[in-house]
């Protein structure tokens, strides 16, 4: 949440400029911070400063040298300093010889980010310093770092436990005045504005609960709305009779399971899904809803004790044979183990199979309960992707028996933030399988691997893959 805003002279021509900016293209790359308030590291700045909470009075002296330097309305930038401390935000400032130096502001309710067009939700002992600058001549001299250390103590002796920051990457000197303070990158988030439709697009890895649920912009509030109106309670014997349905249909087709996946599938599949995934030979991994042993074969091979479960019994006696694991016939939201058994989960292709949204969340809070502490999850599912070759948002396999659903990108977000402390990374993969599929032979197996990994890497993954993996700390 530091400060972004450029300075630009006040002609015709930079109106024009600001005006095509904001209206045509808009886009910022910011890195997400976090600090979990368990220390404090003291800092030195090169000058002498005295760094404290604001006074009223203070605020007047900060409006007028922003409006000097910034080029801010001083009676405008005073009101919004007012409106911030009647919500109950702490301003800290910096002061060397009766002149301000620089300042930050701490919130603790949601907040508003200009400057990512979304708001940001907090715990009730949680806070988001936003809004640090420092004014010209003070640069470089540790100004800034210093009324972010005194911010966190004032956080710690309220008994706070957790405050974050959000960055823009290309601000190197923030970035480094937080990472001294112990703040640790947690997300790293992109925000593009195209004709005024907004959308937000985690790149790398996304932060706990709180972070996870930070950006709800308009995109995201559609999608909240939209996943309410799915949330409907369904009678529980129609739930039981769903899954009767698709215990038969599996039964019935798994010796046949296997031969529905072309070459595209198994050479670009499960690589892609299982890239970042690291398993060890020492772990004990639970592939949940594990089928005929696609992926538990996979485990299998780099030397994990694998636990394979599904409620299929014709399928896991499959993957028996082929994979010469412990099996399981169960219910992946009833899982027959203790509690923090496992050190890797993974449950690909499942939950788009599950009928409801209470035993979506019923099967993830199993998951987390079975995972020891800071377990990785994998987990995939259908992507609600550009209608290229048929997509249906929801509808049925094998003559009407099994029933699938496809997320949107945000609610399979907002699903795993729920639930999870942490998501690592999130992503689309198999892009254009209708038309990859067509276009796949060994010759261009190097051109499509090399395509499928540049797509991964924008936010056209979430548009036009045909699956969203994740991968959850627990």
């Amino acid at each position: 949440m530091t400060s972004s805003i450029r300075t630009r002279g006040k002609g015709l021509l930079s109106k024009l400029l600001i005006i095509i900016e904001s209206i045509l293209f808009t886009y910022r790359h910011n890195i997400f911070y976090e600090n979990d308030l368990e220390s404090i590291i003291e800092t030195k700045p090169k000058i002498q400063i005295n760094t404290k909470q604001a006074t009223l009075a203070q605020m007047g002296k900060l409006a007028e040298k922003s409006a000097e330097e910034r080029g801010v309305n001083k009676a405008e930038y005073m009101a919004r300093l007012l409106r911030r401390l009647k919500r109950g935000d702490w301003c800290f400032v910096a002061e060397r010889n009766d002149d301000i130096a620089g300042y930050a502001w701490v919130a603790f309710r949601d907040l508003y980010l200009m400057e990512m067009d979304a708001w940001v939700k907090l715990g009730g002992d949680e806070a988001v310093i936003y809004d640090v600058y420092t004014f010209l001549g003070y640069r470089g001299m540790g100004v800034a770092t210093k009324i972010i250390e005194i911010a966190i103590r004032q956080l710690i002796k309220n008994d706070y436990k957790r405050v974050y920051a959000s960055i823009l990457r290309e601000n190197r000197p923030s970035r480094k005045a937080f990472e001294k303070l112990n703040f640790y990158p947690a997300g790293s988030i992109t925000f593009f504005k195209i004709f005024g439709v907004i959308r937000l697009t985690p790149l790398k890895a996304f932060s706990s609960k709180t972070t996870a649920h930070v950006f709800a912009n308009s995109y995201a509030q559609f999608s909240e709305r939209k996943s309410k109106i799915l949330e409907r309670r369904v009678n529980r014997r129609e739930e039981i009779e769903a899954q009767m349905k698709e215990v038969v249909a599996r039964d019935r087709e798994a010796h046949i399971y296997d031969l529905q996946y072309n070459q595209y599938r198994k050479s670009i599949e499960i690589p892609f899904t299982l890239r970042d995934f690291e398993v060890e030979k020492s772990n004990l991994v639970l592939d949940a809803g594990a089928g005929t042993g696609r992926f538990t074969t996979e485990f299998v091979k780099r030397g994990a004790e694998v636990v394979a479960v599904d409620y299929s019994l014709e399928s896991i006696k499959i993957n028996k044979l082929r994979c010469n694991s412990n099996v399981i016939c169960a219910d992946i939201c009833y899982l027959p183990f203790k509690s923090s058994v496992f050190d890797k989960v993974a449950s690909i292709g499942v939950f788009q199979h599950v009928p409801t949204w209470q035993s979506r969340f019923a099967g993830l809070e199993e998951i987390l309960r079975v995972s020891k502490k800071r377990a990785k999850f994998l987990v995939s599912v259908y992507n609600y992707r550009l209608k290229i070759g048929g997509t249906d948002r929801q509808g049925y396999h094998s003559q009407g028996l099994i029933q699938y659903y496809r997320f949107f990108f945000s609610q399979f977000k907002s699903m795993l933030c729920q639930v999870f402390p942490r998501i690592l990374e999130l992503r689309g993969t198999l892009a254009l399988t209708y038309v990859m599929e067509r276009l796949y032979s060994r010759r261009s197996k190097k051109l499509v691997t090399i395509f499928e990994y540049l797509i991964e890497k924008t936010f056209l993954s979430f548009i036009i893959s045909d699956r969203l993996v994740a991968i959850c700390e627990t």
